[in-house]
């Protein structure tokens, strides 16, 4: 027959028994690193930052040189996108 015991354990006691219980557990996750906020500008913010027209913009995308993305109704252009983008404009000029 299986037998039961029972311990009687003053409050201080149980209080740190779940303490040192949750704090191996927290140990034992993995640290990840937070995501960096990705920030999104617009056509003509885009074109304004490249320095180039809309249509010379439309045409950048359409040909595949720089990603687009259509978030509802609105085209936008992600920051390292554009930094990529510019990266590769300034090898092909030199």
């Amino acid at each position: 027959m299986n037998e039961s015991k029972f311990t009687i354990l003053s409050p201080d006691e149980l209080e740190s028994i779940i303490q040192s219980s949750i704090t191996k557990a927290i140990n034992l996750l993995p640290v990840t690193q937070p995501k960096p906020e990705v920030e999104y500008f617009s056509r003509i913010e885009t074109s304004q930052k490249l320095k180039i027209s809309l249509p010379t913009l439309w045409k950048v995308t359409r040909n595949g040189s720089l990603n687009a993305y259509k978030i509802n109704k609105r085209v936008l252009y992600r920051s390292d996108d554009i930094n990529t983008f510019l990266r590769k404009m300034n090898f092909k000029t030199k």
